[in-house]
C-alpha cells in the first residue's frame, strides 16, 4: 500500500462521526422511600438519599451519588450527590399525587411516602457531568403530609440560562428568579413542584439545587421527597468512534510497519 493510500484511509477513519442530537430521556429519584414498600418494583427509579443517616436503609443500599438512570434503564454520565438536611424517614409524605405532581411524577413508581424532616442542614442536590451544549428540566417535589406552617426556599445554582416554570402556587415565581419558596406541608392536595426549565449547565457542567428553612415560622425544615431531571436534545456521541480511532490506529501502524520491511 502508497504512503499516499495509507494517509487517506486514515484520513477517512478520522473524519468526525455525525453527532446530532440524541433522544430526550428523564431520570426519577425518590429521595425517601417509606420502609414498607422496599419490597415492590419500582423500574427505574434512583433512589439516592442523603449521607446525614448512614444507619438507614436506603443510604446504606443505594448511597448519596451516582450516575442517574433513565426510564429506559440507561445509565447516563450526569451524576447526582445528595448531602444535607437528615432522612430518609419513611411515612411523613403521601403516596398521593395531585396537580403538578401528578403530572410529573404520576405514572412513574415512585413511593413519595418519605420525607427529610427534623433538621436545619441546608439539602443540596448538586449535579455534574452534564453536556454544556445540552438542555435541563429539573422538577423538585416537597410534602410534609398534614402540616400547614412549615415553608422551604429552594435555589438554583451554578446554570448560564434557565426558565422558571414552578407552580403557579409557589411565591416569587418569575422567568429569571432562581429563588423560590412555598408552604410545602400539606403538599399532597395541592401538588406544587419546582420546576426550572432550558437548563443550560455552562462549561463546568454543574449545577445545584438548594433546599433551606425558610424561617418564615418556627419548626421549618428542608423538606424532601422526589426529584426528575430531563435531558433535551443532548448531544450523544455514537458509540462507533471508538472503534474508528481504534482501526485508523492499527492503520497507521501497519503502514508504518510496512514501509520499514521495505526500507
Amino acid at each position: 500500500m502508497s504512503r499516499l493510500a495509507c494517509i487517506t484511509l486514515i484520513l477517512a477513519l478520522l473524519l468526525p462521526v455525525s453527532v446530532g442530537a440524541g433522544p430526550r430521556w428523564r431520570a426519577y429519584n425518590d429521595l425517601s422511600m417509606d420502609a414498607a414498600q422496599t419490597n415492590g418494583t419500582y423500574g427505574n427509579v434512583n433512589m439516592y438519599t442523603t449521607d446525614e443517616n448512614p444507619a438507614a436503609w436506603q443510604y446504606v443500599t443505594y448511597g448519596n451519588s451516582g450516575r442517574l438512570l433513565d426510564t429506559n434503564g440507561l445509565s447516563h454520565v450526569e451524576t447526582v450527590t445528595i448531602t444535607g438536611a437528615q432522612g430518609p424517614t419513611p411515612g411523613q409524605g403521601s403516596s398521593t399525587l395531585n396537580g403538578d405532581a401528578a403530572t410529573f411524577f404520576g405514572g412513574v413508581t415512585v413511593d413519595a411516602q418519605g420525607a427529610f424532616t427534623y433538621s436545619e442542614k441546608d439539602l443540596v442536590l448538586a449535579f455534574s457531568n452534564m453536556n454544556p451544549t445540552a438542555y435541563y428540566e429539573l422538577v423538585y417535589y416537597a410534602n410534609r403530609g398534614y402540616y400547614t406552617t412549615r415553608d422551604i426556599d429552594v435555589t438554583l445554582g451554578g446554570a448560564d440560562a434557565f426558565t422558571n416554570r414552578s407552580s403557579a402556587g409557589i411565591v416569587n415565581v418569575a422567568p429569571n428568579n432562581a429563588n423560590c419558596w412555598h408552604t410545602n406541608a400539606n403538599n399532597t392536595s395541592r401538588g406544587y413542584v419546582f420546576r426550572f426549565t432550558d437548563i443550560q449547565p455552562g462549561t463546568d457542567g454543574q449545577i445545584t439545587l438548594t433546599i433551606e428553612d425558610n424561617r418564615s415560622t418556627d419548626n421549618n425544615y428542608p423538606y424532601g421527597s422526589l426529584f426528575m431531571l430531563e435531558s433535551d436534545n443532548e448531544e450523544v456521541p455514537e458509540p462507533a468512534a471508538m472503534v474508528q480511532l481504534a482501526a485508523a490506529t492499527g492503520l497507521f501502524l501497519l503502514c508504518r510497519r510496512r514501509r520499514r520491511v521495505r526500507g
